[in-house]
Parts: C-alpha cells; sequence; structure tokens
C-alpha cells in the first residue's frame, strides 16, 4: 500500500489555555501545559520543521489559539513560507481589531465553534454565560469581513432540536463550510459521555434528517456531517488517510481519533515523524483495532494498546 510522501494538512495546537470549559473538550483544555512551547527561536524552528513537509494548509488549533500572545506572528511566519493559515476558535475573543490582523495577514480561513441556536443551550454546553453572543458575533464580524469563515457544532443530546437553526443561521450569514460533527468520546467528553452524547439511533436518525433536508448544501461542499467516527476510522486506516497533529509542547499525535505520540517535532527529523505517523495508521494491531470497534463509545479502549503504543496522556487521563 502506498505510504504518503507529504501532509495535505497540519493541525497544530498552539496551547491548551482556554476560557471555556466545553463539557466535549477532547484534550480536557483549562490551562496550559508546563511544557508548552513559548520561546519565539523553538517556534520558528517547529515552523520550518513544518515548512519541510510542505503542507496546503496549516489549522491552528487550542485550547483557544487567540489566548497565544503570538498567534500573530506565527500567522505570518507560516504564510512567508507560502502556506495557507487556518484558525479554529471558540469565537469570543474575535472582536474588531482582531479582523482588522486577520485581514492584513490574508488568513486563509476561521472556523468558529456553535453549538446551540439559544444562547442557554450554548452558554451550558461551554460553561460560560455570554459565549454564545459573543461566537455569533465573531462570525457576523468575520463574514462582513469579506474573511472566509466556517462554523462547527458538535450534536449532542441537549442541542439535537437546534442543529437545524444553527444551520440555517450560518447559511443564512454566509458561512462557506459548516461541520456538524460527532462528538469523539475522550477527555472531558468521556467523563460526560452520558450527559452529552446521545444513543446510536438518535444520531444515525440525525444524520439522515440532514442528508435529506441540506441536500444541495451537501452537494456544493458548504455542509458537512460528519456523524460516523468509526467509518472515518476504518477508511483512514484501510486507506492510509492519516493526520499529523503537533500539541504545545512539540509532541506529534497521530490524529483525534487515534491519539497516538510518535515523537516530538522539536527534537525528530518530520520526515521521520511523518513516516511513523502512516506506519502507526497503517499498523496491523490498529486496523484490527478499529475494524473491531462496536461503537464510537469503544474508542477508550484504545487505553488497552498503551503497551505497544505512546497515548496521549492528557487524552485518556479520564478513562
Amino acid at each position: 500500500m502506498e505510504i504518503l510522501t507529504e501532509p495535505f494538512h497540519i493541525k497544530y495546537e498552539l496551547t491548551y489555555s482556554c476560557n471555556l470549559r466545553c463539557l466535549h473538550c477532547f484534550i480536557d483544555a483549562e490551562v496550559p501545559d508546563f511544557n508548552e512551547i513559548r520561546d519565539k527561536g523553538q517556534l520558528r524552528k517547529i515552523i520550518k520543521k513544518i515548512s519541510v513537509l510542505r503542507p496546503f494548509t496549516v489549522l491552528l488549533s487550542g485550547g483557544e489559539p487567540f489566548l497565544f500572545k503570538d498567534i500573530f506572528t506565527i500567522i505570518h511566519e507560516i504564510n512567508e513560507y507560502g502556506i495557507l493559515v487556518d484558525i479554529e476558535s471558540n469565537g469570543t475573543l474575535i472582536n474588531e481589531n482582531t479582523v482588522r490582523r486577520l485581514n492584513e495577514l490574508e488568513c486563509n480561513f476561521v472556523c468558529v465553534s456553535l453549538h446551540g441556536s439559544k444562547p442557554s443551550t450554548h452558554d451550558k454546553f461551554v460553561g460560560v454565560k455570554g459565549a454564545w453572543e459573543k461566537a455569533r458575533n465573531s462570525i457576523v464580524e468575520l463574514t462582513k469581513a469579506s474573511i472566509d469563515t466556517g462554523l462547527i457544532s458538535v450534536v449532542m443530546n441537549f442541542n439535537i432540536n437546534e442543529i437545524d437553526d444553527i444551520i440555517d443561521f450560518a447559511l443564512s450569514r454566509g458561512v462557506q463550510r459548516i461541520w456538524i460533527n460527532e462528538v469523539v468520546p475522550f477527555g472531558r467528553a468521556y467523563l460526560n459521555r452520558e450527559l452529552i452524547i446521545p444513543q446510536q439511533s438518535v444520531r444515525d436518525e440525525i444524520k439522515v434528517h440532514l442528508q435529506d433536508k441540506y441536500k444541495d448544501d451537501i452537494k456544493k461542499k458548504r455542509l458537512y456531517i460528519d456523524i460516523g467516527i468509526l467509518e472515518d476510522l476504518k477508511d483512514r486506516v484501510e486507506h492510509v488517510q492519516p493526520m499529523f497533529v503537533i500539541k504545545p509542547n512539540s509532541q506529534v499525535r497521530v490524529s483525534d481519533g487515534l491519539p497516538l505520540i510518535v515523537g516530538n517535532l522539536l527534537r525528530d527529523d518530520p520526515h521521520i515523524l511523518w513516516n511513523k505517523v502512516n506506519t502507526s495508521a497503517r499498523d496491523p494491531l490498529i486496523k484490527t483495532f478499529v475494524n473491531q470497534l462496536a461503537n464510537a463509545n469503544d474508542l477508550p479502549k484504545i487505553k488497552n494498546l498503551c503497551s505497544h503504543f505512546t497515548i496521549d496522556e492528557r487524552v485518556i487521563k479520564y478513562i
């Protein structure tokens, strides 16, 4: 089977600092890791190593990436290598000044999280009152400024009846891409799984409903219904479609659904790391593990593979 020579897309989790307490947070973001990289020299080294892999885009994520004080410098330096920059944010820190700076830097794309059509739903989910209004306003400001804008929302027990309204709001504001996702049961989501994760039959029903109602938007690649973690993982391990995720301490993780650590970008050769990412994604033990999963709620069983792989401890610490 062919091994990909370079990643199309790299995700860089700048910081685990966050001003929200989302019930589903994969990496349990709130305060920064003790070993987070903040030194400008080391950050430049990380960016240079990223450039060696020649990705088309780098997604800056977190935590909340706008809490990272040098984010605009990071965007500029990645752009200097001819790489497009996307940002994934909770939208609470995006204001007129932020939008102006993003326009100046020609940021490629900004995706904002919105988990309810009503303030009470979203704010309950993220644990901070007033977050809904700020997230909605940031989407409005970004689209007004002609910045390519996305919206991401996860399906959970207490927002099921609001998903249509969330999509309709995004479409009405000119949002270019909308993702409706399933919760990955790691981190804080594992602790809150009974509260937030709907039964599989309910998730299947929502998926069919959305696929039918918004089929034209799906066809135009404006709406993505990613309610199917296992299908996605099985596709990745069968067709070797790994991700390349850089943690704030410069460790490299294979993906979110498979939280395997393969090395450290500051210390290791990026091509060797990318080869390890490919190798892990196609390892027979991982393929067997994924193919034997009955549903997404069985994903935490990956902890049983700890003796064979280095697993991201932050992700599985509650399991």
